[in-house]
């Protein structure tokens, strides 16, 4: 076992300097650093050490924090977003030597304006040919304290998480280099950022037509396989939505999405696009009912969400009602998604509401020549019954079948 030192309880220096067999530092990130002045060479040397979690050190008296992690070159990335050094006068070798090291996580606490002598602010960087930033690449004439910074210098700001991976950005304005987003893993802001790639995937169930749709950068739908929907109204009464279609999805938007021609497969790759740190609700004229986008996994349990519905099949259904008579405790919805909330007074919504769409294949007549008969019914949007089809939109019935049809 690894014995921490116990003198100076203001000073760190020197605590695991060369131990060269070292690999982890277990329990380190639960040191407490607070009243700590001193972390001259720290770390130095510990050519081993894979991984170095410091995330929750309080530096917020340390003064020196000279050659703290030079010749780590072992350590692919570094998370000192809780570092605040304006008290720090001597960084002179920081990382110096880490030639390992690609990435750099600070916060805005990261300053260097407390280092006056020149001597403390030279080498940070020195043989750190693997870390970029601002930066693209390493740059052997740039290794001051004056490129220990996000905007123009080595650093990337800490801006969110990708499941367990964290985002750094850099530059003015701030960019990530590459945002990759699945079904696997929560995303997560902090704040507003661009990414220089965004992209998504997604396959869908064999037999899926519709869906819904909720991404953080901005998508057109020009060449795509399938078609987008913003939320229109709803109708308790003939238990049908109405839709409108939209031809670009806006960064942070929830969409019900409808495929093309059986087309199974999801695909994005937009370049240079702005990152919406928030989701946008979207909701119906009376705001009764709300489209509601989600970045990160969702739990529908019956016993609480009684007022949501998520798309099954062609239909809005209420998970709460859909898991009435079973074992089954809750749906869960994967990232990147949508749900409709009912924020009516209605003590008891629908189980489940019909989505209807006119294809652009059929014209309104064909359609209503097609599920119009005897046996049909025909309600306006406010769900009253109508002897006949009238101009505008109706809302057709035919057994258990129900389309929106617009009548020109």
């Amino acid at each position: 076992m690894l014995r921490l030192p116990t003198q100076d309880p203001r000073a760190c220096y020197y605590w695991f300097y060369e131990l060269k067999n070292l690999t982890d530092i277990k329990g380190i990130e639960n040191l407490n650093t607070e009243k700590v002045t001193d972390m001259n060479s720290m770390f130095k040397e510990c050519s081993n050490l894979t991984s170095l979690d410091v995330s929750k050190f309080n530096t917020a008296e340390v003064t020196s924090m000279e050659l703290m992690f030079y010749g780590c070159n072992n350590l692919s990335s570094l998370n000192l977003s809780n570092f605040n050094t304006a008290n720090v006068t001597d960084m002179h070798g920081m990382f110096s030597g880490s030639s390992t090291l690609q990435t750099i996580y600070v916060s805005d606490d990261f300053v260097v304006t407390g280092i006056t002598k020149d001597r403390y602010k030279e080498n940070l960087f020195t043989d750190c040919k693997a870390l970029k930033g601002a930066i693209p690449e390493y740059d052997a004439t740039k290794t001051s304290s004056d490129y220990a910074n996000y905007k123009t210098g080595y650093f990337s700001k800490l801006v969110g998480k990708n499941g367990e991976e964290k985002i750094g950005a850099a530059g003015k304005p701030l960019a990530a280099y590459n945002l990759v987003l699945d079904d696997n893993k929560d995303f997560v802001a902090y704040e507003k950022f661009a990414a220089k790639t965004a992209s998504y995937s997604r396959t869908m169930n064999a037999g899926t037509t519709w869906a819904t749709l909720c991404l953080p950068f901005e998508v057109s739908l020009d060449g795509k396989n399938f078609r987008a929907f913003k939320l229109l109204s709803a109708d308790e009464g003939t238990e049908t939505v109405e839709l409108e279609e939209v031809k670009t999805i806006e960064a942070g938007t929830p969409v019900i999405i409808k495929m093309i021609n059986g087309a199974t497969e999801l695909e994005f790759s937009e370049e240079n696009k702005e990152i919406a740190k928030d989701v946008q609700t979207s909701e119906t004229a009376n705001g009764n009912y709300q489209l509601h986008g989600i970045y990160t996994q969702k739990e529908f349990s019956k016993d609480v969400d009684n007022n949501c519905y998520i798309v099954k099949g062609n239909k809005l259904m209420n998970p709460a009602k859909l898991l009435e008579n079973t074992n089954v405790k809750k749906v869960v919805s994967k990232p990147f998604r949508a749900y409709m909330v009912d924020k009516s007074s209605s003590a008891d919504g629908a189980k489940m509401f019909s989505i209807g769409f006119d294809d652009d294949s059929t014209t309104a007549i064909d359609t209503l020549n097609t599920i119009a008969n005897d046996k049909a019914e025909y309600y306006d949007l406010q769900g009253k019954r109508l002897n006949e089809p009238q101009k505008g939109i109706n809302i057709i019935k035919r057994g258990n079948k129900t389309m929106k049809v617009i009548i020109k």
